[in-house]
């Protein structure tokens, strides 16, 4: 994999010459992208076999974002990554970082999207327009900017499996937080939410997945049971963008009074306020780790 080594030092040393200024760093990227051409010369066996030999490998990192992510380059400011998507389709998110990607492999449907805030209804919730700005087929070697934050509210629907991107990015930028995603799933009116991981309720949205890809019936008691159950406002979003992605009538199974809150943006603060609260006492030791600062970061942030 020497082109990519070759890559990642063309980046560094056009980007030292720019300063390190974030801002500079989507068009090097993009531009680099462009004039190596990689995806005329990449293998998947060739690369796999690679892989499978090597012992070490620059420093990784581990999240949720495709489906085997693999870092390739590390320098002190930013990093390359191959991303393999088997999963069709992404959530409508925004990016807190900086960089550009390249198609390597399969094609994607993708989609621009623009995000007018009406209310913030919570630090971690809030509501407005969702619309499409721009739709797109990306083929083998197309190349696209990513500016962090609202610049670019983007979701990918993957045609071939898998596909391959190859992803130029610095790591998460303070002034771009926090990263927000995205779902319309009741009309036009839009939620945004802040993405966080939590175990049980991950596992509840892995069972979602399943049971819709099975088209197994216990779907929709499922969906009731689980909007019932919860008490927290950010995980009451993140089943429903699960369910819209999932279910043209997401909002039939969800429930009148869940379809009400979300489409008309009459959520009480106090009452989401309430719910969060109740969910925080249930796990005393994660409120902790957040601690006080963070709560006061949280309330200060917008969904801008």
């Amino acid at each position: 994999m020497q082109r990519l080594t070759e890559l990642g030092n063309r980046i560094r040393q056009r980007w030292d010459n720019k300063g390190y200024a974030e801002s500079e760093l989507p068009e090097i990227a993009a531009a680099a992208l462009a004039d190596a051409q990689l995806d005329r010369t990449f293998d998947v066996a060739e690369f796999l076999g690679w892989f499978a030999r090597q012992s070490s490998l620059p420093e990784q990192t581990f999240g949720q974002f495709s489906d085997f992510p693999l870092q390739v380059f590390q320098s002190d400011r930013f990093y390359i990554e191959l991303l393999f998507w088997t999963n069709s389709t992404t959530t409508i998110h925004q990016h807190a970082f900086a960089g550009a990607f390249s198609v390597l492999a399969g094609s994607s449907v993708h989609t621009e999207w623009t995000f007018d805030l009406q209310q913030q209804l919570h630090p971690e919730v809030c509501v407005g327009a969702l619309a499409q700005k721009k739709l797109e087929l990306l083929t083998v070697g197309a190349t696209r900017l990513i500016h962090p934050g609202k610049a670019l509210i983007h979701s990918l629907f993957h045609l071939e499996n898998p596909s391959i991107t190859l992803v130029v990015r610095t790591p998460g930028l303070p002034s771009a937080m926090p990263q927000w995603d995205y779902c319309a799933p009741f009309g036009e009116r839009g939620v945004a939410f802040r993405p966080q991981l939590d175990p049980v309720f991950e596992r509840k949205r892995q069972c979602l997945t399943m049971l819709a890809a099975s088209g197994s019936r216990a779907i929709e008691p499922f969906i009731a049971d689980t909007v019932e159950g919860t008490d927290d406002a950010i995980q009451l979003a993140k089943l429903l963008v699960t369910a819209s992605m999932l279910l043209p009538d997401a909002s039939r199974l969800a429930g009148p009074s869940a379809a009400s809150s979300i489409s008309s943006a009459r959520w009480p603060r106090r009452a989401i306020a309430s719910r969060s609260s109740r969910a925080r006492a249930r796990s005393s030791s994660a409120a902790r780790r957040r601690g006080s600062s963070t709560r006061a970061s949280r309330s200060s942030s917008a969904c801008s």
